[in-house]
């Protein structure tokens, strides 16, 4: 099963109705015994208990217990989630806005590398470094050691090292 990257994904399907002229709310509930959970596909499945659920109104307003837009987060792992705004910037991604949705080249760049910011290194997409203003190392995998320091460091063996200065 592949992973879903798509604002709607089928879960299940009805067909409801309301006479012509009257009104009516089909309104999601809990199941009486069991609570509200959706589950993802692993085996056993990880079950997270459901924020709030929605209804559906024929001839009149529906509702969502969704607050504000979701869109587009690109994580700094190059990861695309589905998020809220704040949700998004709590976890340090790149919000691509409301009703933009995860498709495959929605994150560009899905390896992470080195990002400076001057002399402070960080772990980031090159979508999300270059979204930050930082400068990217060209793929750089690591932070240690610094490839930001203004001092740079050349790695070699201390044999090398003592034929340098042995004159």
């Amino acid at each position: 099963m592949s992973p879903q990257t798509s604002s709607l994904t089928e879960v299940y399907w009805f067909a409801a109705y309301v006479d012509p002229g009257e009104a009516g709310l089909l309104e999601l509930i809990p199941n009486p015994d069991h609570g509200a959970y959706f589950a993802d596909d692993s085996v056993p499945s990880v079950q997270d208990p459901t924020a709030g659920l929605g209804a559906m109104g024929f001839h009149l307003a529906g509702f969502t217990p969704c607050p504000g837009g979701t869109g587009a987060c690109c994580t700094p792992t190059g990861e695309c989630f589905l998020l809220p705004l704040d949700v998004c910037d709590q976890l340090g991604g790149d919000y691509l806005g409301d009703g933009v949705t995860c498709e495959p080249s929605t994150c560009l760049s899905t390896s992470v590398g080195a990002c400076c910011f001057e002399e402070l290194c960080l772990l980031l997409t090159e979508t999300g470094c270059g979204g930050e203003g930082g400068v990217w190392m060209n793929g750089a995998p690591e932070c240690a050691p610094n490839p930001c320091s203004a001092t740079p460091r050349v790695e070699t063996t201390w044999g090398r090292v003592k034929s340098l200065f042995r004159r």
